[in-house]
């Protein structure tokens, strides 16, 4: 101690004393400052090498893409990203089904396709499953594959906007699928796309827990007004107010971060830690604090999407393959979609993102909406539930979100504003006008999404007025 106490103040003071002291504090403030950028650094490169592993892993095993083309067209490597991205080493092995990812300051992260359950993120590689062989038919060049008869004038106009779509390849557009009156107008892709490719649709999957809830209200399993009271959380628990319509509406409640900061310290929000760090994602959304009033603050988060699929897990007493067993009985098989959703290492679907289907998949989903519910003449969704899907969520900003679908009230779109937006990132899109019968669907590769909205914006604008003039 007395030797520390010469060091700082010395034996003389006067300017002396004053330049230690403030030598000193400088040297512990960047010895501190560096050991917390160290840490955070090493998180930042948890999360993009475990982007990376994902994005890898389904792309070669789930969509049958070659490694080449899911780093160019999936992964987002611009800015400070590429430098942490060129610094990983990646091992890809078809044989077991794995990709791990490894960084300077991190454990290696492993992917494992393992069949239903996607690609799994661990720490460890999971055992191998047996690896379906991937051959899904893929175009040479941009291919239009249904023509339907329309007046000749229309017809050309709809063929002028479809390729449009597709002339500029940074746009990245691989799909376009229009609908009317549940007729497939025209089905168009680009090269590389398909109608068995499974894509990416990341916020897609949000849609498909609303259909799920709409059809188990219809069978009388579950209601709108009911709380969702989860076991993790003891009676009298203020989160045991959440209702279900109230998370169907993006309202829970829940706090639940969104986006990340760079400096001076990286911290990643919430939102992408669910797909990046989790070995449990139901106890990372229950553990959540009540952030506001169920009903009063809407916004967009991944928390309440999956709090429903928890709820109804524990309402119906399933497991987690029962539960995904679940979703492909009352969702997948009836509507007629070829989807795909990862899970965590438990066996529960991160159906907030991790989901890959076919264009065709998400233009039947579109037609259920379309039809008010109805699926093959009979109703399937809950009478009324497409209405209350359209009714804006009480406390969201413009009105811009109502039932696990957005909303265009706010007019963020150029197309018509009481259309149903299923949206995903990169600008995965499937526009629905129940009144008018037309479906839109738009899948496109995420990296390049920055370029692509401006044309398919004015382009479904175009397309909208051309269908409803004949």
């Amino acid at each position: 101690m007395n030797f520390l106490t010469r060091l700082i103040w010395g034996t003389r003071g006067g300017w002396r004393r004053l330049l230690r002291v403030t030598l000193v504090l400088l040297l512990t403030a960047a010895l501190t400052y560096g050991t917390l950028f160290a840490i955070s650094w090493s998180r930042l490169q948890h999360i993009f090498a475990a982007n990376n592993a994902a994005m890898l892993c389904a792309g070669i095993f789930i969509s049958g893409r070659s490694a080449e083309e899911v780093d160019r067209q999936s992964i987002i490597k611009e800015g400070f990203r590429k430098r942490i991205y060129d610094a990983f080493s990646v091992n890809i092995d078809r044989q077991n089904g794995t990709v791990t990812v490894g960084g300077s300051l991190i454990a290696p992260i492993v992917a494992s396709y393992q069949g239903e359950r996607g690609c799994i993120l661990s720490q460890k590689a999971f055992p191998p499953v047996k690896l379906p062989v991937l051959q899904p038919k893929r175009f040479d060049s941009f291919t239009v594959i249904t023509r339907a008869e329309l007046p000749d004038e229309a017809a050309n106009k709809l063929d002028a906007e479809v390729a449009r779509n597709f002339a500029d390849p940074t746009h990245a557009t691989h799909a376009l699928l229009i609908y009317k009156n549940n007729i497939l107008l025209r089905e168009a892709y680009a090269a590389g796309g398909g109608p068995d490719y499974l894509a990416e649709n990341w916020s897609f999957g949000k849609t498909l827990v609303g259909t799920l809830v709409g059809r188990l209200i219809a069978e009388g399993k579950l209601s709108l007004d009911e709380p969702i009271a989860i076991q993790q959380w003891p009676a009298g628990n203020p989160r045991r107010g959440i209702r279900v319509r109230d998370a169907m509406g993006m309202a829970g409640g829940l706090r639940f971060t969104t986006g990340y900061k760079t400096f001076p310290l990286f911290v990643q929000a919430d939102h992408g830690l669910v797909y990046t760090d989790l070995e449990d994602a139901v106890r990372f959304v229950v553990d959540r604090p009540l952030q506001h009033k169920p009903s009063t603050a809407g916004s967009y988060n991944n928390a309440d999407p999956l709090l429903l699929l928890e709820f109804i897990r524990q309402k119906l007493n399933l497991s987690n393959d029962g539960l995904r067993e679940l979703i492909r009985e009352k969702v997948f098989a009836p509507v007629g979609m070829n989807v795909a959703v990862s899970t965590d290492p438990k066996g529960f679907p991160i159906i907030t993102g991790y989901v890959f289907g076919t264009a065709r998949s998400w233009g039947n989903l579109g037609l259920l909406y379309a039809n008010k519910g109805r699926l093959n003449g009979q109703q399937y969704l809950a009478e009324g539930f497409v209405d209350f899907v359209g009714t804006p969520s009480p406390g969201y900003p413009g009105e811009a979100y109502g039932g696990m679908v957005w909303l265009n009230r706010h007019g963020f779109y150029k197309f018509p504003k009481e259309a149903l937006v299923i949206s995903g990132a990169g600008d995965q899109i499937v526009m629905i006008l129940p009144a008018d019968g037309i479906v839109i669907v738009r899948l496109g590769h995420r990296n390049k999404s920055a370029t692509t909205r401006q044309t398919f914006d004015d382009s479904f604008k175009n397309i909208v007025e051309i269908l409803k003039s004949y």
